[in-house]
């Protein structure tokens, strides 16, 4: 359906807009955090946002579907196809929900680029690709393996949710406003 197609990217870039609009008003009032100006937490949230995007086109549905898939049985037909189970499962349950999530990321994330005046060069630009691939693999990585416990109990979902979004909730702004024992624990865990 052509409206509810639409009307996903919309609702997904409207609601991170908010999110981009609280982070303004917030920063607007104190001007910074821990010395971080408003374009470079916005440039870190939009990285966390897009990584988020790309990694919720391909795992996000397929995993958060496994759980039900294993409980009910149907898991057995994805071993018994002759392509990959993973790729399959990831394939079958394509999401084109998160694309919302990737343009207003894509959005901002020039925007700021564009703000802190970073000077471009060839090197530059395969850093920011390789961020961005690896917060994608990062937060995929942290998806699958909260989805595995689906094996063992009957319901995940919760394990998931409190992965993700609680991960994603501590890496929308600088590490520097935490304590070092979540500073630690972030970085090397």
């Amino acid at each position: 359906y052509r409206f509810s197609f639409f009307m996903d990217f919309f609702i997904h870039i409207y609601g991170n807009f908010l999110t981009y609009l609280s982070l303004w008003i917030i920063l607007n009032k104190f001007q910074s955090i821990q010395g971080w100006n408003y374009y470079e937490v916005m440039f870190l949230y939009s990285l966390n946002l897009i990584s988020y995007g790309i990694n919720g086109v391909f795992f996000f549905t397929p995993l958060r579907r496994l759980e039900g898939l294993v409980r009910d049985g149907t898991f057995d037909s994805l071993l018994i196809k002759p392509i990959n189970s993973f790729t399959y499962l990831l394939l079958k349950y394509f999401n084109h929900n998160f694309f919302g999530h990737i343009i207003i990321a894509g959005i901002f994330l020039g925007y700021c680029l564009n703000k802190l005046q970073i000077v471009w060069s060839t090197t530059t630009i395969i850093w920011l690709g390789a961020f961005i691939i690896g917060a994608t693999l990062i937060q995929a990585g942290l998806m699958i393996l909260s989805a595995t416990v689906c094996f063992w109990f009957i319901t995940t979902n919760t394990v998931i949710d409190m992965t993700i979004y609680g991960v994603r909730r501590f890496i929308n702004y600088p590490i520097t406003i935490y304590d070092k024992w979540i500073q630690v624990l972030l970085t090397f865990i």
